[in-house]
């Protein structure tokens, strides 16, 4: 299910914004942090999205280049199929399609984890 080592370094976004208060502002924070990633020395071997996190790996998302940029040097972007259809927002152009059991196998899996 999961190709993790014992070292894995793990990421759950759970919205398309970062912290509370000004949504315009959530959303310039969560490109932000993701933006870091493509700059930081340990890059993250996961990043699952889920509820309205998945909104970042479809269209019209401002984060796209910097998910595509991580995935092409080896993190896996995986997206909950269930959110996805109940957002209405067909395929993630970053990423695949994932279910709970995995998205669970993952994180169970993980040595470090940041839940955002």
């Amino acid at each position: 299910m999961t190709d993790q080592g014992k070292d894995s370094f793990v990421i759950v976004i759970s919205s398309d914004e970062m912290g509370q208060g000004s949504h315009e502002l959530g959303k310039i924070l969560m490109k932000s942090f993701i933006g870091a990633l493509t700059e930081h020395e340990r890059r993250p071997d996961y990043i699952l999205f889920v509820n309205a996190g998945v909104r970042l790996t479809t269209e019209g998302s401002n984060a796209l280049e910097d998910l595509l940029d991580l995935e092409s040097t080896g993190t896996r972007l995986l997206s909950c199929g269930t959110c996805l259809n109940y957002f209405e927002l067909g395929q993630p152009l970053a990423g695949e399609i994932s279910n709970m059991a995995s998205i669970l196998a993952v994180m169970a899996g993980a040595e470090k984890l940041i839940n955002i």
